[in-house]
């Protein structure tokens, strides 16, 4: 595997591959190869390029999306903005699925997967905020959701259902084989959505005091992906 540019020391020490092939290598999936991706060549493997990638998509996509807020069942008061927006299915397969995509990052550490993380969000967030779905940042609304979308925990989020719809066990990796105690686990799953979507949610904010929390069942976010792929 070639070295993810443009993050200076990050190389993820494995690939990902479908565990349920046989154990020849050449009879093997490699996600980089597969013929769902245009990445196959590895051109497009720096971090700064991957990013480069979803603020395009955003830019021309964006518009059929969805924004909504959504308020925080265990913590009164506070709220946070989600948007969707539709994306390639090659795209989406090489950011979830491909060896130097957003969970690839997580792999090789949590430093680096949430360096990752964030320079996504702050791509991306110029193209939301120009976007017909937001509303003005003159009305009370918009200022909140600038304050959550600005927040330090928002992030890509990995969406339940991609997962659930995937076939168990496609993902060959190490440590994530090691932790996930059943072949079902959502971290050895490589979703490819039919109507695949790019799903940025933002930081849970208090509007009146602007105070943010993170909600105590995400605090391992971080350590969840790189040991088991998934959180």
């Amino acid at each position: 595997m070639r070295p993810l540019s443009g993050s200076g020391s990050i190389c993820p020490s494995m690939l990902f591959r479908a565990s349920h092939e046989s154990s020849d290598s050449s009879n093997r999936l490699d996600v980089r190869s597969s013929a769902r991706s245009p990445f196959a060549s590895g051109c497009f493997t720096g971090r700064r390029e991957i990013a480069d990638l979803i603020a395009v998509e955003a830019r021309s996509r964006i518009n059929k999306g969805e924004l909504w807020p959504e308020a925080a069942d265990e913590k009164p008061g506070y709220i946070r903005v989600r948007i969707a927006f539709p994306c390639s299915a090659s795209l989406y397969d090489w950011i979830f699925n491909g060896p130097s995509g957003y969970r690839a990052h997580y792999y090789a550490s949590e430093e680096s997967g949430e360096i990752f993380n964030r320079e996504l969000v702050e791509r991306v967030a110029p193209q939301i905020l120009r976007s017909q779905l937001w509303p003005s940042r003159c009305t009370s609304e918009g200022a909140h959701y600038g304050l959550s979308l600005s927040g330090q925990w928002s992030k890509l989020a990995l969406t339940n259902r991609d997962f659930q719809d995937s076939p168990e066990c496609q993902l060959h990796a190490r440590r994530w084989l090691a932790n996930c105690r059943m072949r079902s686990a959502m971290g050895l799953r490589a979703p490819r959505p039919t109507n695949p979507e790019f799903e940025i949610t933002g930081t849970w904010i208090d509007p009146i005091t602007r105070g943010r929390w993170l909600s105590p069942d995400k605090v391992d976010r971080p350590a969840d992906i790189h040991l088991r792929g998934f959180a």
